[in-house]
């Protein structure tokens, strides 16, 4: 493939994409996508649908030529990988990590990966080449649920296993967590609270929400949380509960949790994030589209409102 035609852009207009990097500062950063297709083909991930189960990769050499392109032409800071499983392939990654330190591109990055795609070795082989930062899909603190529901194939001694080994290499980990999980309890929900707060750091916490083409979908069909009505072409209101924000205006998939156990997750959450608490709750003032939805969002303030009075 060739280099992406930044030239026929004003780039100009892509400088306000800047990120803190650990003892430098804020960088400019721009996306680059080095591979396609996920292997693993999770039950609620859209990947699958969209670009397939078969991995496939740019060389390493191509993609260093996209960075150095975008450094030199475009006076780009920085490079956040949106690939969707960055260290599928080991081999990739380390030919990447040597030919950057051989060119000296001196280019702070991070990527998303799996907790069973790197190991010590691999990661340290990162940091030295400019990787700062790791996204980690972990999405549960139920040992069950990644078992038997999500086809995760990930354990909770391997990402706690991978924590250790990120604060040995000085790479920051961040870790991302859903609640609403199919079959999930109000129990296995507080679990993940838990295993968040055990892992520290930076984590994020969101609603599942159904995507068109993946087996969540067909499972929401099957147990009426999309109706037979349900077409993703058209509102279709009644029923169907979104949620507009990161992720999209996608219906959730509400399962064993009822929407004030959910409410009261996402609320416990938030309360050890409040720096980002108003700023959320304004942003989703903003987005009311429907009166089922400002119902939720009251749902939500009274959940809270009961929390702070009782201490």
């Amino acid at each position: 493939l060739p280099l992406p035609a930044r030239h026929l852009l004003d780039m100009a207009r892509y400088r306000g994409f800047v990120l803190p990097v650990p003892g430098r500062g804020r960088r400019v950063f721009t996306n680059i996508v080095s591979s396609r297709g996920c292997p693993i083909g999770c039950c609620f991930c859209a990947t699958s649908a969209m670009w397939g189960q078969r991995f496939r990769a740019r060389s390493a050499r191509k993609v260093v030529e996209e960075i150095e392109t975008v450094v030199a032409d475009h006076g780009i800071q920085g490079v956040w990988f949106f690939d969707d499983s960055f260290a599928t392939d080991r081999r990739r990654v380390y030919a990447l990590c040597d030919l950057l330190r051989a060119r000296r591109l001196d280019v702070p990055w991070l990527c998303d990966a799996r907790v069973d795609s790197v190991d010590e070795p691999l990661l340290a082989r990162m940091k030295e080449a400019g990787c700062f930062s790791i996204s980690f899909g972990v999405e549960t603190g139920s040992a069950r649920i990644l078992a038997e529901v999500l086809g995760k194939h990930i354990t909770l001694d391997r990402v706690r296993q991978v924590k250790r080994w990120c604060e040995h290499v000085g790479i920051r980990a961040r870790w991302l967590f859903m609640v609403g999980l199919p079959t999930e309890t109000r129990q296995e929900a507080l679990a993940t609270l838990e295993l968040m707060a055990e892992l520290g750091g930076e984590n994020s916490l969101g609603v599942l929400k159904v995507y068109p083409g993946t087996p969540l979908e067909r499972l929401a069909r099957e147990r009426g949380i999309l109706p037979e009505s349900f077409t993703w072409t058209r509102r279709t209101g009644g029923r169907i509960v979104t949620m507009p924000g990161e992720g999209g205006d996608a219906p959730l998939f509400l399962d064993a949790l009822s929407w004030k156990d959910t409410a009261e997750i996402l609320l416990r959450y938030a309360e050890g994030h409040r720096g980002s608490l108003r700023g959320r709750a304004l942003s989703a003032l903003g987005r009311i589209r429907s009166p089922g939805e400002a119902r939720r969002l009251l749902a939500m303030g009274l959940v809270y409102a009961r929390r702070r009075v009782g201490g």
